[in-house]
């Protein structure tokens, strides 16, 4: 939304990130927040920076798409990026991003938003943000702010204050880092937003599995869990879906270091997979 020239930003950047060092060191200084993050104005910008010795404690940089990879790809590639250009100490920022299905020129069509914004907030928009934060744990990027959390066409809630679906595929990956000691997990398909994650409790008394199907034409999976360090417990199934709201669907007790799960996940949908000592 810069209405200048590039040259003008840059000088706008040098100006300002000179006199907030100056007032105070401590103070983080960064942009320049763009739409098209490893584009032509980018590797300009960095260029600049690097040239004139300016202070870039942070690059920041935005993207709405309709698949949860792309999260994952570009900031692999804002990292690079960054990386070869000397600033290996600047934080690689996404501070805006969701899915977005349409069409940009189409925005001033009634129609056409409503469809849009109708999947972005439901269950397909659930999906593509919980596969992306899940493919983001691995693409070298120090924060992804959503937008937004609000009520507004991108909002997680309704105009009455009640969560969309899009909410509650940002609860599901919360919960699940409730319990944050990574454990390998493998058996998804990035190209088709069908991702999973999972993790164990501090104290080793409970672990969860949170599986994403943003796109994928498979409508069931088997979810197969070695090497537990508890012998006796329950795994409780929370769905996120058209007809539930991470509400539990089916419980199963188990005993031994190892489980198997069989559960229905057509796209789009969200499984959380509790598992607890007993």
């Amino acid at each position: 939304m810069w209405s200048g020239t590039r040259e003008q930003y840059f000088e706008l950047y040098a100006q300002a990130a000179r006199a907030i060092k100056a007032h105070d060191p401590s103070l983080r200084v960064g942009g320049p927040g763009l739409a098209f993050a490893a584009g032509e104005f980018a590797v300009a910008f960095l260029d600049f920076v690097r040239a004139q010795r300016l202070p870039l404690d942070f690059f920041s940089w935005h993207l709405y798409a309709s698949e949860p990879v792309a999260e994952k790809r570009l900031a692999l590639q804002v990292r690079a990026m960054l990386d070869e250009r000397g600033f290996q100490n600047s934080q690689s920022l996404l501070t805006e991003w969701n899915c977005f299905v349409g069409d940009w020129l189409r925005l001033h069509e009634p129609a056409h938003n409503r469809e849009c914004f109708t999947r972005s907030r439901g269950p397909e928009g659930a999906a593509l943000v919980a596969s992306a934060l899940i493919l983001l744990q691995d693409a070298a990027v120090d924060e992804a702010n959503l937008y937004s959390g609000d009520t507004q066409w991108w909002g997680a809630f309704d105009e009455f204050g009640a969560p969309h679906k899009v909410y509650y595929g940002l609860l599901a990956f919360a919960r699940l880092m409730e319990t944050p000691l990574r454990a390998a997990a493998t058996g998804g398909d990035e190209t088709t937003g069908l991702t999973v994650a999972a993790g164990l409790a501090e104290d080793r008394r409970s672990a969860q599995v949170l599986v994403s199907n943003h796109r994928d034409g498979r409508s069931s999976y088997a979810l197969e869990m070695a090497g537990l360090p508890f012998k006796q417990g329950s795994a409780e199934i929370f769905l996120l879906d058209g007809k539930y709201d991470l509400q539990s669907v089916r419980t199963q007790d188990f005993s031994g270091a190892a489980i198997t799960l069989q559960q229905e996940l057509p796209a789009p949908s969200v499984a959380l997979i509790q598992l607890r000592e007993k």
